[in-house]
């Protein structure tokens, strides 16, 4: 008998009263645990439904938390790969729907530029290996993206075939951007640092900017009135640049600031607009034909910065982006600030430098002048001690202490001239007037001419070694004369407690050498490499009240090296110092040597 006839007898049975027999009610007790058996069955096969659908949601939030990115491709018998599943924020951020990308192909959202590397990965993958990679997805939209992506491959129950591809990629975009935003900086803090030249620096401030930060960039300076000028475009099209070029001629700008290029050049602060309405075109144009000009131009997004260092206003930098889907943001405008300061720094830096610049050059003037006018009195008061010199023998009553007084003042007397002339001879240097005229000068002659010009105290004895009295060089015998005597007063300067000075020339070579030695204070190692800088003194010189100019050792450097020749020094602080200047012979010296 059937379940349903056991159940139909035995409803009857209690309907009239009949108690069912022990047989009906075996069978309706088995039937009920029979029934319960299966009602457990489905409860479980319920409930193990409802664990699945949990784990699924669980799953696709926790793979929504862990990746920006995730999918899965289906791997066909013939190796086509295409979408089966994606996450929410991949369809949010690629802007394409589920059934846009399951009709897409994978190669059509990756870069041109990067999907031959991304094309050998996915090979590498289905290979065997486990890929992870940065490349960079297309939007829908036209939006550029980067990713880091990771992937692993799946078999099928029989480990026959991959049947799918599953990956997970993060956004690293802006990490990208922030890289390059602080290599363009450090870049553009390099280039502006070398430059000095103020045109050259105002043209690399606007197209270091483009195309980078802007499709288009200005710059607009502040004249002596503070009316603006605008001096540089530049544009990432070419054609679009002299675009604009022609039409900042024909529109040229005002005695006016526009709005609101005016608010940031009176508030010192930076605008950001993330939209440029059709309104503010109208506002900064002269006519219909440049409103019509500006709009073919297809500008979307701007930021104004202020060019301001030291509080000091010099101007305005405007970016301009055309791309409708990457308007300017807080990052772009703090890179723009960034820049502006830079640029205000090289402009600070070139005006201090054309300011230093200008300075020197009237100090050298100056010095000219000086040295100049000094020359006719020193002139007329060494005459006057070399005449006294010759009459003092003829005025016997004269006393001793007069003749040594004398002495003393044509020993300053000349000193003083060759002060002034080397005075005369750093500012022809430095104003581009220094002229040699070359000869023949026999070397040792002139070194013995030299000495007898040098007035050394009683504490200094100076001597002089020529191995060969003939070497001759072809140079300037005023100008190496004052590098012999430079050296040599240089020596005896430096040499306060006394001792032996050597003035040695030899041959070497094609080359004249000459040795200046002697037993001084010497000159620390740290200070070697500077002492023929102009103006610069040892410290321990100073420190001892050694009196000098700092353009001694410079001239003989310029002189020297004008004749084709080098000087180098070799010293130890407190065993003295070792000058040794190297000079080409005359070409019928090296002649005979050969």
């Amino acid at each position: 008998m059937s379940n349903a006839a056991i159940v139909s007898i035995v409803q009857h049975q209690l309907a009239a009263g009949i108690c069912p027999s022990a047989d009906q009610t075996e069978a309706l007790l088995a039937l009920i645990d029979t029934l319960q058996a299966e009602l457990r069955v489905v409860n479980e096969r319920e409930q193990s439904c409802q664990a699945l659908h949990e784990s699924e949601a669980r799953y696709r939030t926790i793979v929504e938390l862990m990746s920006d990115y995730a999918y899965v491709f289906r791997v066909g018998p013939d190796g086509q790969m295409s979408f089966e599943w994606m996450s929410e924020a991949f369809t949010r951020i690629t802007g394409y729907t589920g059934a846009e990308l399951g009709g897409l192909s994978w190669e059509g959202l990756i870069h041109p530029d990067d999907l031959p590397v991304v094309q050998q990965a996915v090979q590498r993958l289905l290979q065997g290996e486990q890929i992870e990679a940065e490349f960079r997805i297309v939007s829908k939209r036209g939006e550029v993206r980067w990713v880091y992506n990771c992937a692993r491959r799946a078999r099928d129950d029989q480990q026959s075939r991959i049947v799918r591809i599953i990956g997970a990629a993060s956004d690293i975009t802006e990490h990208k951007r922030a890289d390059d935003r602080l290599h363009f900086l450090m870049r553009t803090s390099a280039l502006l640092n070398t430059s000095l030249d103020y045109d050259a620096t105002l043209d690399q401030v606007a197209h270091l900017a483009v195309p980078f930060l802007a499709d288009a960039c200005f710059m607009d300076l502040l004249s002596s009135d503070y009316s603006p000028r605008r001096l540089i475009i530049a544009h990432a099209d070419p054609h679009k640049e002299q675009l604009l070029c022609d039409m900042y001629d024909q529109y040229p700008v005002g005695d006016q600031w526009p709005e609101p290029i005016k608010q940031v050049v009176l508030s010192g602060k930076p605008t950001l607009l993330a939209s440029i309405p059709e309104t503010l075109l109208q506002s900064v144009s002269a006519d219909d034909v440049q409103i019509n000009l500006l709009m073919q131009l297809n500008f979307q997004s701007a930021m104004i910065v202020p060019i301001l260092a030291h509080e000091r206003m010099f101007g305005t930098l405007i970016f301009i982006s055309e791309r409708l889907h990457q308007r300017y943001s807080q990052n772009d405008l703090a890179v723009a600030e960034e820049l502006a300061s830079l640029a205000a720094m090289a402009f600070d830096n070139v005006r201090l430098y054309s300011k230093a610049q200008a300075a020197v050059e009237a100090r050298d003037e100056f010095l000219s002048i000086a040295a100049h006018e000094l020359k006719t009195p020193t002139a007329a008061l060494l005459t006057a001690t070399q005449l006294l010199g010759k009459w003092l023998p003829k005025e016997p009553e004269l006393s001793e202490r007069v003749r040594r007084e004398l002495e003393v003042i044509s020993i300053a007397a000349g000193r003083l001239s060759k002060l002034i002339d080397s005075l005369t001879e750093f500012a022809h240097i430095q104003t581009g007037r220094f002229t040699i005229e070359y000869q023949p000068v026999t070397l040792c002659a002139l070194a013995r001419q030299v000495l007898s010009q040098c007035q050394p105290s009683h504490r200094h004895y100076v001597a002089l070694f020529c191995n060969d009295e003939s070497l001759t060089i072809e140079g300037d015998a005023l100008r190496l004369e004052h590098v012999l005597y430079n050296l040599v007063q240089n020596a005896i300067k430096y040499s306060p407690r006394g001792g032996p000075i050597t003035l040695r020339i030899e041959r070497q070579g094609d080359q004249a050498l000459i040795h200046v030695q002697d037993q001084g204070i010497g000159i620390p190692e740290a200070a070697q490499r500077q002492v023929f800088q102009r103006f610069y003194r040892a410290g321990n010189a100073i420190q001892q009240h050694i009196g000098g100019t700092g353009i001694g050792l410079y001239l003989v450097k310029e002189i020297v090296t004008r004749h084709s020749g080098s000087v180098a020094v070799s010293s130890m602080e407190g065993y003295g110092s070792t000058f040794t200047v190297r000079l080409p012979l005359s070409q019928p010296q090296r002649e005979e040597q050969h």
